[in-house]
């Protein structure tokens, strides 16, 4: 492994130039209170695994890293451990199930303090651990976790008790490109990230690091100080916290009246709670063209979000939703609401429904909505969304207070162009989804 000495952005290891492989994903932080575990791929090229990898852990054999997982550059994953001991274990992440063969470490870690625990013996002889006295202390705060804060995960020394960042990690590391040591300097170069850079370097373990230098430039040149076969080095890059998450108000802003759709306008014309949250491109919660979910269904016939929230929770536990989700109070219209919603490069997207009250089956909402900006690198202040009349393509009814009429078999959800909503040939948006950061 070339450049062994340099770490990277705030908790991740440097990227290092290689062909993709499976020893490339190191385990690089454990939550010993929510039985998550971080890996990290450490190199600079994508891997698909071909084979589920195995953890390895005294009171759980049965969680894998399944087989056709993606990782990018630098991509972190989470992985739940249900039975992962708080106070003495260790864990080892495997190439295949022969757990008495210690070359088929990928990399690991032994935490408390009762010595030669599980599988550390043989990760010792096998070169993945420092010794068989050797292990990590135990996190004495809920909040804290075992972090990997050196050059590899193969020693105690290179692991820390730290504050958690699981989830945190942005998918798009820092990568050295240059690491030149010449006559007691060393010249480093990277990309990615957003300037300002700050450029540390560290001559212990555990690392303590100053910064010698802050800059907009890819490259820096340190004095190396001591012995350099004890130094280390990072560069922090701007885009750290302003990426990584986001919280938004979401400003409901209805219009929808007697003036702006006077055909056929309902009494007590309102909105049902606006309910929805975040969550990444594996899940599609609704969308123009597809058939509603029971969920959906409840929610632009009733109004009611139970059936919608228990399609969210079942999404979250898959890993596809945050487990965080907004719900508001109904409203009349003209009026407002405001909620307020967290995102992440985890789950960046945003799905949000009300029902339009009364109708047969007539809704508003976005789906899928990213509010961060791909070419900025950073998220958007503020989006703004019209919002358009939805048929959810289950009751047939043709007025705001048509009696039920099933629609069988369902009809795909399409955006409503005609009568009643319908105003001199074209359909006034009912309202606007704003979307403003404020943290």
């Amino acid at each position: 492994m070339k450049n062994p000495l340099l770490i990277g952005l705030i908790t991740s290891v440097a990227l290092v130039p290689s062909q993709a492989a499976v020893t490339d994903l190191w385990i690089t932080e454990v939550d010993l209170a929510t039985r998550q575990v971080e890996v990290t791929h450490v190199a600079d090229e994508t891997i698909t695994l071909e084979t589920a990898l195995p953890f390895c852990h005294r009171f759980d054999y049965a969680t894998s890293i399944p087989a056709e997982t993606r990782f990018g550059p630098g991509e972190s994953k989470l992985f739940t451990i249900a039975n992962l001991n708080q106070s003495d274990s260790d864990l080892w992440l495997y190439q295949d199930r022969n757990f008495g063969n210690g070359a088929k470490i990928i990399s690991g870690l032994k935490w408390g303090p009762d010595a030669n625990v599980g599988r550390t013996g043989i990760a010792t002889t096998a070169g993945k651990w420092s010794g068989t006295d050797h292990a990590v202390s135990t996190p004495a705060l809920p909040n804290e976790t075992l972090r990997l804060i050196g050059p590899t995960p193969f020693h105690s020394q290179h692991w820390s008790v730290e504050s958690s960042t699981l989830g945190q990690h942005p998918d798009f590391l820092l990568t050295f490109t240059q690491f030149d040591l010449t006559e007691g300097a060393v010249q480093l170069a990277w990309e990615g990230g957003l300037p300002p850079y700050q450029v540390q370097m560290s001559a212990s373990l555990p690392p303590q690091w100053l910064t010698h230098e802050i800059t907009s430039d890819l490259a820096a040149t340190l004095v190396l100080e001591g012995n350099p076969e004890r130094h280390f080095f990072r560069v922090l890059s701007n885009d750290f916290h302003s990426t990584t998450t986001a919280r938004y108000t979401l400003q409901f802003i209805a219009t929808w009246s007697e003036s702006t759709h006077p055909d056929s306008f309902p009494g007590d014309p309102h909105f049902s709670p606006i309910v929805g949250g975040a969550h990444n491109e594996q899940i599609q919660f609704w969308a123009p063209g597809t058939l509603a979910t029971e969920g959906i269904e409840s929610m632009a016939e009733t109004g009611s979000t139970s059936a919608f929230l228990s399609e969210w929770d079942n999404a979250s536990a898959a890993g596809q939703a945050s487990s965080v989700t907004f719900r508001g109070s109904s409203f009349d219209s003209p009026g407002g609401e405001d909620v307020e919603v967290d995102v992440s490069k985890q789950f960046p997207l945003v799905t949000a429904v009300s029902m339009i009250a009364p109708s047969p089956d007539w809704f508003v909402g976005v789906h899928d909505l990213s509010l961060f900006d791909e070419q900025t690198n950073q998220w958007r202040d503020q989006v703004t969304v019209l919002l358009k009349p939805y048929d959810a393509g289950t009751d047939s009814g043709t007025n705001y207070t048509s009696g039920n009429a099933d629609t069988d078999p369902p009809e795909v959800i399409t955006e409503i162009t005609g009568v009643p909503l319908q105003n001199g040939g074209t359909v006034t948006p009912l309202g606007s989804f704003v979307f403003t950061r404020i943290q």
